[in-house]
């Protein structure tokens, strides 16, 4: 049985070989043997050339390489740089937050009578952050108001602006006081900064606030200082 369908496949094969050889034979092998000649004819003649083509091409092939990698390169490095940069800023910024979170400000008074009737005023600053911070003291930061209210309505009758003074110069010899522009908190410091102001016997309502501008230490939105105020009435 095994015998007889053997030698039926191998009657097929030679009756369908002429058919399937003969069209291979003409679409691949003679094309082949047709350009491998020519190929072979031409690269004989030309070998110089061929050889400098491909010397050419090779280089060319290099140099796009070459470019190729130095981009992937720097672009990989400028990514790596940004990210390196944006995450040091985040960490500048949770420490600026923690510095502006961390610290405080607060007014104490004192009322005084004597040479004259008055109040000493101290701010108290606590900087408890992770970096020093610098107080800018220009501008009066410390404005003391008179206060005039009506129902909610509220003004001032008179605004005084004491200084923050380092040194204090003698009267009768016309020499100026001098005072301080800036204060600066190191790491766990308070400051204590006193302030002295002398105003009218008669019993008033005042208004202290404290308002100063801070270097980049803390987080802030724009425009925005440290501020503290407080009522005082001097009876």
């Amino acid at each position: 049985m095994l015998a007889s369908i053997w030698g039926g496949i191998k009657t097929l094969s030679a009756y369908l070989w002429p058919f399937i050889y003969r069209p291979f034979n003409f679409l691949v092998i003679v094309p082949l043997r047709f350009f491998g000649k020519f190929f072979y004819a031409w690269w004989v003649n030309n070998h110089q050339q061929s050889h400098n083509f491909l010397i050419g091409i090779s280089a060319f092939l290099t140099v796009i390489t070459l470019v190729f990698g130095g981009y992937w390169t720097v672009h990989t490095f400028d990514l790596l740089n940004q990210a390196d940069k944006a995450r040091i800023e985040l960490e500048d910024l949770k420490v600026k937050k923690r510095n502006m979170e961390s610290s405080s400000i607060s007014l104490n008074l004192t009322e005084i009578k004597k040479p004259k009737r008055g109040m000493i005023i101290e701010v108290e600053i606590v900087n408890s952050g992770q970096s020093s911070i610098k107080f800018n003291l220009n501008n009066n930061p410390l404005k003391v108001y008179e206060v005039e209210a009506s129902g909610d309505e509220i003004g001032a009758n008179k605004i005084y602006y004491p200084q923050y003074y380092s040194a204090l110069g003698m009267m009768d010899q016309d020499e100026p006081s001098e005072f301080r522009t800036e204060v600066t908190l190191l790491i766990g410091a308070k400051k204590t900064l006193s302030y002295v102001i002398t105003v009218d016997d008669e019993p008033k309502l005042y208004y202290i606030t404290f308002e100063a501008g801070h270097d980049n230490t803390v987080a802030s939105e724009p425009n925005s200082n440290w501020f503290a105020s407080k009522y005082y009435e001097m009876k």
